[in-house]
């Protein structure tokens, strides 16, 4: 049954892909790839793998609060993981995989869990932060400041609601 619905998803996949590369034309698509810049394919990488990184030492250390130690490069492997099954299943859902890799390191589901929404809630809040510092360089001073009043209200109700 498993090998059934990993091909059901598989063939769906690839019939979405196929799809897609008929409705915009092939060789449209390979113009696209081959035009790109490698220095934009090189900062792509590097993003992704300072990303990976930045997303494991938070890991590590919400880890550490909680007494539980996972070598650094096993840490590295689950997210990498996670985030490569993120990019194929459904939503940001998949990224909730972490917790089962936590788990076969004798996490149980509970700080595993616990884990995994802490780092969301300060993914959260940083981007937030960094948003509004964002808007306030673009924008000006007025309505980026009213939005990061606004977001930070927003986030204080989010966190009095989850606790």
């Amino acid at each position: 049954m498993k090998v059934l619905n990993v091909a059901i998803k598989l063939l769906l996949g690839l019939l979405i892909l196929g799809f897609i590369v008929y409705k915009i034309g092939f060789n449209l698509l390979l113009d696209s790839l081959v035009s790109t810049p490698p220095w934009i394919w090189v900062m792509l990488v590097f993003y992704l793998f300072l990303s990976m990184i930045l997303s494991t030492y938070c890991y590590d250390v919400l880890l550490k609060g909680i007494k539980k130690r996972i070598p650094y490069l096993k840490l590295f492997a689950y997210q990498a993981l996670t985030w490569a099954s993120s990019r194929f299943l459904f939503g940001k859902l998949s990224e909730v995989s972490i917790v089962y890799f936590f788990k076969k390191e004798k996490i149980g589901y509970g700080p595993g869990i616990s884990v995994f929404l802490v780092d969301k809630v300060v993914t959260v809040v940083v981007m937030t932060v960094l948003s509004a510092v964002g808007l306030f360089f673009v924008l000006g001073y007025v309505l980026p400041t009213l939005l990061s009043l606004s977001l930070v209200w927003l986030v204080g109700i989010a966190l009095l609601i989850i606790s």
